[in-house]
């Protein structure tokens, strides 16, 4: 009995955990729609930037792999004269590395963040267009 009575209070501790989380998400949103709507008028062209930003001061164990945003232009620029610390062109400025070679280094290991939002950029999706 006592078992029971200890099981359903850890539920009903669970289930309060749950609505104070939806509470505090809703305001968080609240706030969000607000502060969005200030920079869409004040600043139209800060949309992205706004989002940067608030996903930055996500702590990134709540942030999934997949949800990573592609470097800026600035941050592109910056990474690709960083040097290749492994592999075929280990020394090599990245920005010199061929971008087949990065694409197939990627698929390789999940970890590689940084490589992965350097792909995705702005910056390095024009180069490979222009290819």
């Amino acid at each position: 009995m006592t078992e029971n009575l200890g099981e359903m209070q850890r539920v009903r501790k669970s289930i309060g955990d749950s609505i104070e989380a939806r509470k505090l998400a809703t305001c968080a949103l609240e706030f969000l729609d607000i502060a969005l709507k200030d920079v869409e008028r004040d600043h139209p062209k800060g949309i992205d930037r706004f989002w940067e930003e608030i996903v930055q001061h996500i702590p990134k164990q709540y942030l999934p792999v997949s949800r990573d945003l592609p470097m800026t232009e600035q941050e592109a620029k910056a990474y690709g004269k960083t040097t290749m610390v492994w592999g075929k062109y280990k020394g090599t400025v990245m920005a010199d590395v061929p971008l087949s070679y990065l694409v197939w280094l990627d698929a390789q290991d999940d970890d590689r963040r940084q490589l992965n939002r350097y792909l995705r950029s702005d910056l390095v999706q024009r180069e490979q267009r222009s290819a």
